[in-house]
């Protein structure tokens, strides 16, 4: 069987999957996903797909709400 090089992988996409160098990591990565959600999990924690907060504004919904790290009293003086 031949073997191609990392490199020569990286510029045909659809052979990637099949090799058994990433095949080997992708199923060390699943067994470390799984492992680290089944310690939170055990632990009392929720696994929550929280939506992601980026700075690209399109369309102009970024106007539609702001993102702020300050709490408390810090906020209401920032909003006066």
């Amino acid at each position: 069987k031949k073997r191609h090089s990392l490199e020569f992988l990286r510029s045909i996409a659809h052979l990637r999957p099949r090799t058994n160098t990433i095949g080997a990591v992708a199923r060390i990565r699943s067994t470390l996903a799984q492992a680290t959600h089944s310690f939170f999990h055990d632990q009392g924690f929720k696994y929550v797909h929280s939506p992601i907060v980026t700075a690209s504004d399109c369309e102009g919904a970024g106007e539609m709400f702001r993102v702020t790290s300050l709490s408390g009293d810090a906020l209401i003086e920032a909003t006066k």
